[in-house]
């Protein structure tokens, strides 16, 4: 191996084809300190080719590497590449892990409140002394307990999970310490202990790229963000998760809790025409722009703060209501854990300080139980200028991901600058992998019928068939689609276990399914298939290597819903880079498509077939997103080419 690996400290015997390209320009990047997007395609060995060199840059230069993952699987995946890159250089690596602080939460009280209201309670147990977890964790007399703690954790090379647990179980000897409470060690704050200028620091985007949740967390590491080599997992992510953290709304609903609020704790009527005023201001650009059947409007922030503020007394301004209603929630707190008066406020200071530009805002309107509820949104659509503002600030920063295509378009879109980029080509040999286009079919809506979910239906029961037992899952671009063509197909013909993803359902429900998906008892001996959704949770992060998924058909294209919000995001585009529609709408939908033919092969050991049901999966626009080593077929016979595929042992036969 090249002395360069040893140097670094590569923990592996061997590189994979195209890993020793990654490692070196990500480490030529740090040294200049610059940025770079990496597109890596799977099984080319991501996670330790952006660690090992960060590492080896951070320690030399006395920096803390930040990785930043949406799942919780791949933190784990990072502890264990962290420890093999220690035992490699014989050298201890401090690291330590965060997910979102309500997961890592031990109190009792937590799954009371929902994620939105979960910052509130934890502020108001701590600062009220009733979480006897947070006061284990900085009581003075335990330190050599928490010590014990976290180097328990640090030798045993725990996830997290397994640290959460064990500051569950450990709790303080109330006879040697009587005044010591009967609970565990908040993970949270052992965590930050365990952080405090580490080597490595894994935890979730939010750290930071949202503003207030940024500061702490600098703040618990003690770094910069000049002084953090940050590595960003699943960087295709990216994009909508800034989207979604930096998307706001007040509805009517909201207002109502806010005047019953002022009524129970406040129980002064001064305050109500702050709240009157602007449900009044709401109903009545409503009524003016005569939505109808429409469920949203766009309007603008002039719009909003000119009715509003004509409504107030003279001499009176937003800003100023602004600041009386957040002394009110203070006053509403010393008595609740969250404020509706609060929330009020806090959107009322957005929308007057919020840009245009980047953001888009909307009148909508829901109707629940014959109850028409209306409400004020502010929606980024541009994520450039926040994610800029902490990419370009970092000593470097490396974006990196299997479907980060085209790379070029997410460097534009993140405003990533002082930037290298790097494509490389799949290792995984092009006969492990059959590719089909079934031409004859499409879900385009102008093409929507009966006869068409028929023809879908028929070709997905005749490779389930064909496959009868092997293992597969089925896209589709949305719930109502998915359900218009298993109208069509006999479920217990198929001779397997069916699993189908619902609406809204929980984390623990997904997590049975996949339990399910792999188990191999009973009746689970059965081939599986299940029923997806492209743009769900199980068309990415799901690991099922080998025979546990052999085959994925990809149902239509998983374009945006052509709305408000998406033609925005295509005119700003097609402003900014003259590049809307294929910025705003054709490029995300073939990320989904990637991602979620990607289940299919995850080691080098792999076979399986991706089926592509669309005939514009061979338009050209649409072409040029597949990845290289996708060699697209085009069929009207799939099953033969499947059957052909799985029969023939040697892939280099075929």
């Amino acid at each position: 191996m090249d002395k360069f690996f040893e140097q670094i400290n590569f923990p592996y015997d061997s590189i994979r084809k195209g890993q020793d390209d990654f490692i070196k320009q990500v480490y030529e990047t740090i040294k200049l300190k610059k940025n770079i997007l990496v597109s890596a395609p799977t099984g080319l060995g991501k996670t330790v080719s952006g660690l090992a060199p960060a590492i080896y840059q951070a320690k030399a230069r006395g920096l803390t590497t930040v990785v930043l993952t949406s799942r919780q699987t791949q933190a784990n995946q990072v502890i264990k590449t962290i420890l093999d890159i220690q035992k490699k250089s014989g050298k201890p690596i401090s690291y330590t892990a965060f997910i979102g602080k309500r997961s890592m939460c031990i109190h009792q009280d937590r799954d009371l409140y929902p994620a939105q209201d979960f910052n509130e309670f934890c502020k108001k147990a701590r600062t009220t002394g009733k979480c006897g977890h947070y006061i284990n964790a900085k009581n003075t007399e335990h330190e050599e307990q928490r010590k014990s703690i976290i180097d328990t954790s640090i030798q045993a090379g725990m996830g997290v999970e397994g640290f959460v647990d064990l500051c569950r179980v450990n709790k303080p000897d109330v006879k040697e310490y009587p005044k010591a409470s009967k609970c565990g060690f908040c993970p949270y704050e052992l965590a930050g202990e365990r952080a405090f200028q580490a080597d490595v620091v894994i935890c979730d985007f939010n750290y930071l790229f949202q503003q207030g949740i940024r500061e702490n967390f600098l703040g618990k590491i003690g770094r910069t963000l000049e002084e953090c080599i940050v590595v960003v997992d699943e960087a295709h992510n990216l994009p909508d998760r800034i989207r979604n953290a930096y998307t706001f709304s007040l509805s009517t609903e909201l207002l109502k809790n806010a005047l019953s609020e002022l009524k129970d704790y406040v129980k002064d009527s001064t305050y109500d025409n702050y709240i009157h005023y602007l449900r009044d201001t709401i109903e009545e650009i409503y009524f003016n722009k005569g939505l109808g059947d429409k469920t949203e409007f766009l309007i603008t922030k002039k719009e909003v703060l000119d009715l509003y503020n004509n409504k107030l007394p003279k001499n009176e301004h937003i800003g100023g209501v602004v600041e009386t209603l957040q002394e009110v929630e203070m006053r509403v707190k010393e008595e609740r854990i969250i404020s509706h008066v609060g929330r009020v406020a806090a959107f009322l200071e957005k929308w007057n300080e919020i840009g245009e530009e980047q953001y888009l805002r909307l009148l909508e309107k829901n109707v629940k139980h014959d109850k028409t509820i209306l409400s004020l949104k502010i929606k980024c659509i541009d994520p450039s200028e926040i994610s800029a503002s902490v990419v370009n600030k970092t000593f470097s920063t490396t974006l990196m991901s299997a479907t980060l295509s085209p790379i070029n378009m997410y460097k534009d879109i993140l405003g990533v600058g002082n930037a290298t980029t790097l494509e490389l080509d799949s290792p995984f040999s092009k006969k492990s992998q059959l590719t089909l286009v079934i031409d004859d079919v499409t879900t385009k809506y102008s093409a929507r019928s009966i006869d068409m979910y028929k023809k879908i239906a028929n070709h997905i029961t005749r490779l389930l068939h064909t496959t009868e037992d092997k293992n597969s899952i089925v896209f589709f671009p949305s719930y109502d689609l998915m359900q218009q063509v298993l109208n069509h197909i006999n479920i217990v013909s198929l001779n397997k276990k069916v699993l189908r993803e619902q609406r809204y359902m929980t984390k623990d429900e997904k997590e049975r399914i996949v339990d399910d998906f792999k188990s191999n008892s009973g009746f689970s001996q059965k081939a599986k298939v299940l029923f997806a959704i492209t743009s769900g949770s199980f068309a990415e992060g799901l690991d099922l290597p080998s025979d546990q998924l052999e085959m994925v058909i990809v149902v239509g294209l998983p374009l945006g819903v052509p709305d408000n919000t998406t033609n925005a995001i295509i005119a700003h585009y097609d402003k900014k880079f003259k590049k809307g529609q294929l910025y705003g709408y054709i490029y995300p939908a073939m990320s989904k498509i990637i991602q979620a033919g990607g289940r299919c092969i995850r080691t080098t050991e792999d076979r399986g077939v991706v089926v592509l049901m669309d005939n514009r999966f061979y338009w050209p626009m649409y072409a040029q997103s597949f990845p290289k080593n996708w060699h697209l077929q085009k069929t009207k016979s799939p099953e033969i080419e499947t059957s052909n595929f799985f029969s023939t042992k040697d892939p280099m036969d075929f």
